[in-house]
């Protein structure tokens, strides 16, 4: 959004990742690239969730 000088302010957001999987090095792989996008729109990575278990819990995931 242009300012009064005409200068564009990026809008600030925030982003939690979510990372579901067994394998660690998979999982450090992933989160790392997710890492890196989210670096570059300028997003505040919130929390980084991994999930091993069988089902997830949507509502598990909302509280967080």
């Amino acid at each position: 959004m242009p300012t009064a000088s005409g200068q564009i302010r990026k809008a600030e957001y925030g982003a939690v990742i979510y990372l579901r999987g067994t394998q660690k090095t998979h999982l450090d792989d992933a989160e790392r690239r997710c890492r890196d996008y989210a670096g570059r729109f300028g997003w505040h990575v919130l929390e980084s969730i991994r999930d091993s278990a069988a089902s997830a819990s949507l509502s598990l995931l909302l509280e967080k």
